[in-house]
């Protein structure tokens, strides 16, 4: 400022400034003038773009907001300018105040605007969803009351205040508890959302205020102490001549009237009067004024109360906004989607939600998909047992402050699986096994009772109800299946024979040109078998032994019988004739020749001759040739066994297959008459043992 004392010519004065000092070197400090916003509520928006004014500002500033007793708070810069920065808060978890804001160069040069920037936080809120509304008073002064706690329609789930129109006149109120404002409480708002659909006009509501229990005063945008900075009333009520006992109590008056539309709004009032409202005990009420005419189609809805401020901030715990729930609560599978909706006043992205089974089943622990975290507000809960739970969901802020709630979850055995032990295995064809059958849940785990189960075999044997099977037929492997409902199990089993036993009879036989079978007798009888003789099917019919065995070819037994069959020669009683002369060992054979005599026994015993005797022999006589015929005379035959008169031109050559000789009496001589045929020929006498009868 120049002054000067005495008149001025032309109303001027010439003057010199003169500045004298060391000006600094290097760049100047910054310089924080302004900040636009200069408030921010995490209610509102958790991040707030935000615009430093001054001077002197550098490239690389950091921007900072600090508070004492708090942790400073950076914001994120996105352009500087010498006069301008432009930058972002995040208002997550900062407490209500009036915060520093701090420039500060790459050099380490600061500037600071102290209290420039308030944090707003919530002094005192009020939802009717939890705890319904104390304190809080419905009545009418023109009329009766029709304002109740109704769950039709709200803003926070599921609560909130409604007030119907009757088509009477009448004014309505509904008084707020006390609300309690701190001494040092400053940059106030007090908000609430509502939703109306009255009569255009003629109905209409009103906010009016009463402190320290004083008179009421209507609240409007126009007030100097209070003001209407948002959801302002939207008309001004009719004013009709006539009777005023048929009039609105407010006609002529601004009033929210006609239709809000479908969704709640919101109506902020700032109390920018701290004086007025600090430290003070404030009231407030709605009041619905109605004429005499028609009702309004609907009514008005008041509901999510919020006093807030940047000073005087109590914290307040968490408000639940929708109760935990479960989708599904009837839970089939193996998990569920637990969820909760609360907010507070310091933002709902600072609170953390941590779910705990505080009743139920302990057994196999319960996971959580999401825990202890913001985003836990939903999270997926995945069971390892059937059984009923009780979940409790703690919702805390970042002051410790915390607010519960509950949901219970019924996990009920939902039929998975189907299982048939054993799975696998064999039994010999006429047993009997006992299947077993268990229908498990959607944990594996047994469901009891068990549900009714049915039987069936693909072949093999029978089943029962009860899953006892018989073995019928040998084979497989055959499918046993057990059903119950839509799931069914399989087991796999494999029958084998039962054994059975062979006895062999007649092993022993005695010559006589027929076959000789062996007898064959099963256990169990009349099994089908077959029977092999050395390699052949067929039996033998010569002297001999023979190898048997005996097979059995029913499919669902096996067993095999093995022996030694002999044919013995017929017993013509030559024993009892070698016995006779007294024979023994070598000797009694025969083919033995005991006398030397050139013939053996068995020659000697047909001719009935001394096999002792060299000098008892065979004596041929020729009685001549008659008739085209030798005729020659056997001195001695029996009549057990078969002449057959043989020849052949060379004794080295074949003979002929015989001319049988018939035996017609048994005296010393025997006459065998040779053909003559002119040429040389040989002849031989082939004696046959005659088989037994």
């Amino acid at each position: 400022m120049v002054s000067f004392s005495g008149p001025l010519t032309n109303t001027t004065q010439n003057y010199s400034l003169i500045l004298s000092g060391t000006a600094p070197s290097g760049p100047l400090p910054p310089s924080v003038l302004a900040v636009t916003p200069d408030s921010g509520d995490a209610l509102d928006s958790a991040s707030v773009p935000i615009t430093l004014s001054g001077t002197s500002f550098a490239a690389g500033a950091d921007v900072k907001f600090t508070l004492a007793g708090q942790s400073d708070v950076h914001a994120t810069v996105h352009s500087v300018s010498s006069t301008s920065i432009s930058c972002t808060l995040d208002l997550t978890g900062m407490t209500a105040g009036l915060w520093n804001v701090v420039v500060t160069h790459p050099d380490s040069q600061t500037g600071t605007l102290a209290n420039a920037f308030a944090v707003i936080g919530t002094i005192w809120s009020r939802n009717f969803d939890i705890g319904g509304a104390p304190g809080w008073i419905p009545d009418a002064n023109i009329g009766s009351s029709n304002w109740a706690l109704v769950a039709t329609q709200s803003h926070t789930p599921s609560i909130s205040w409604f007030a119907s129109r009757p088509a009477s006149r009448n004014t309505d109120n509904l008084v707020s508890e006390p609300i309690e404002i701190p001494a040092d409480a400053i940059r106030m708002k007090l908000s609430f959302w509502h939703k109306f659909d009255l009569e255009t006009g003629n109905d209409g509501g009103v906010l009016e205020f009463s402190i320290n229990g004083g008179t009421w005063f209507r609240v409007n945008n126009t007030g100097s102490a209070e003001e209407i900075i948002s959801g302002d009333y939207n008309l001004t009520l009719n004013n009709p001549k006539g009777d005023p006992k048929n009039k609105n109590e407010f006609a002529g008056s601004p009033a929210w009237s006609g239709n809000s539309g479908s969704s709640f709004t919101h109506v902020v009032v700032a109390l920018k009067d701290t004086a007025k409202y600090a430290g003070k005990s404030l009231r407030a009420r709605w009041r619905l004024a109605t004429n005499s005419t028609v009702a309004s189609p609907g009514g008005w809805h008041v509901d999510s109360l919020r006093l807030s401020g940047a000073g005087g901030v109590v914290n307040q715990p968490p408000s639940i906004l929708a109760e935990a729930a479960a989708n599904p609560a009837f839970v089939s599978g193996t998990s569920t989607d637990l969820t909760v909706a609360a907010t507070d006043d310091g933002g709902e992205a600072a609170l953390t939600y941590t779910w705990a089974a505080i009743g139920g089943t302990f057994e196999r622990p319960v996971s959580l998909s999401e825990n202890g975290n913001n985003t836990a507000k939903d999270t997926t809960a995945t069971f390892a047992i059937s059984g009923n739970y009780s979940f409790e969901v703690t919702v805390r802020d970042p002051a410790g402050a915390t607010a519960t709630s509950n949901v219970e979850v019924v996990v009920a055995a939902t039929p998975g699986s189907l299982t048939v032990a054993p799975e696998s295995g064999s039994m010999v064809f006429g047993q009997t096994l006992q299947f077993q059958a268990g229908v498990m849940d959607q944990f594996g785990d047994p469901i009891t009772p068990r549900p009714e189960i049915s039987w069936s075999a693909n072949g093999g044997g029978s089943i029962d109800a009860g899953g006892f099977f018989t073995a019928t037929a040998a084979g497989g492997p055959y499918t046993i299946t057990a059903q119950s409902g839509t799931l069914s199990g399989n087991a796999s089993i494999t029958i084998t024979p039962a054994p059975a036993s062979i006895t062999l009879g007649n092993l022993t036989q005695t010559y006589d040109g027929s076959p000789k079978a062996v007898s064959v007798v099963t256990d169990p009888p009349d099994l089908a078998y077959t029977v092999i003789y050395d390699t052949t099917e067929t039996a033998p019919t010569e002297v001999g032994s023979y190898a048997v065995v005996a097979t059995i070819t029913d499919p669902n037994y096996e067993g095999q019988g093995n022996g030694t069959l002999v044919i013995e020669p017929a017993d013509d009683g030559y024993a009892a004739w070698a016995s006779s002369y007294g024979l023994e060992g070598e000797d009694a054979g025969p083919a033995a020749d005991p006398d030397g005599d050139g013939m053996s026994n068995l020659i000697e015993r047909a001719f009935d001759f001394d096999p002792t005797d060299p000098n008892s022999r065979l004596k041929l006589a020729l009685d001549g040739i008659a008739s085209g015929m030798v005729s020659l005379r056997v001195n001695k035959v029996v009549p057990s066994g078969n002449l057959l008169l043989q020849s052949c031109t060379e004794l080295d050559g074949a003979w002929d297959e015989g001319l049988p000789l018939v035996v017609t009496e048994t005296t010393s001589d025997f006459p065998i008459e040779i053909p003559v045929s002119g040429t040389r020929c040989f002849y031989r006498l082939l004696y046959q043992a005659a088989p037994a009868p």
